[in-house]
């Protein structure tokens, strides 16, 4: 199972179906039944939209057990980023073990591991750092691929759409163009 953000959700994609990261990811690791929860403007703290529904990563994974209680995933993978920039590191880490915590009791066979933010951008070591604490705090394994980023400038327009490409380059990177390339990370999952 999968839980994230936009960039899980496949946001901009023109085929979500086949560009988003975990349907690229899951043939490549032999996965068939696998589910994805993601949603824009989320994160572990960050509850999505106006906020006047909470969305976050902890609340989202509460919601998917009460809709499909006899599904019980092998791993749980947590992917965050750039929406949980808004808070404190300390919270955030918290907020991460928290999260996998109570993710833990729901589903007690489950592996968990928390991967973010899949893009290079010294802004968002703070969030990565964070991440790497909650995870150790929920003795968790934790991708910082923003020290080991999964993209690769050459091919942005097979995974964006212009529109989408000049936001993000223009938010997160800019004058680089990037997309993701999980040839730098399968085997790390």
């Amino acid at each position: 199972m999968f839980v994230g953000d936009s960039l899980t959700e496949g946001s901009g994609a023109s085929d979500k179906s086949r560009l988003e990261w975990v349907p690229q990811l899951a043939p490549r690791m032999g996965w068939t039944n696998y589910r994805v929860d993601a949603l824009g403007l989320t994160g572990f703290l960050r509850p999505g939209g106006n906020g006047s529904v909470d969305r976050t990563y902890g609340n989202r994974v509460r919601q998917f057990h009460e809709r499909s209680p006899g599904f019980e995933p092998d791993l749980v993978v947590f992917q965050g980023g750039f929406k949980d920039s808004i808070d404190g590191s300390s919270e955030l880490a918290v907020a991460v073990r928290d999260t996998i915590e109570n993710a833990r009791r729901i589903w007690p066979s489950s592996q968990f591991i928390v991967i973010g933010p899949i893009t290079s951008c010294p802004a968002l070591d703070r969030i990565a750092q964070a991440y790497q604490r909650g995870a150790l705090l929920a003795n968790t394994p934790a991708i910082d691929m923003n020290r080991k980023p999964a993209f690769d400038i050459k091919d942005a327009e097979i995974y964006l759409t212009e529109d989408e490409m000049a936001s993000e380059r223009r938010r997160l990177f800019p004058g680089r163009r990037n997309a993701i390339d999980l040839n730098s990370w399968p085997g790390a999952v």
